[in-house]
């Protein structure tokens, strides 16, 4: 998947995505538990966001 960031940037780039069969049923805890062994992220504030 992707987006161009200019005019024509992707042009002639062919190709398909398959999304894998593990997350069609995912179980929400066990998700939660995968997260959980990443350490916190920290969260920044930027002039270009909105408040």
């Amino acid at each position: 998947m992707g987006i161009e960031l200019i005019k024509d940037g992707m042009k002639g780039i062919r190709g398909k995505f398959y999304e894998s069969e593990v997350y069609n049923n995912l179980p929400k805890e066990e998700a939660e538990e995968f997260i959980k062994k990443f350490p916190p992220l920290k969260k920044l504030k930027f002039p270009c966001y909105w408040d």
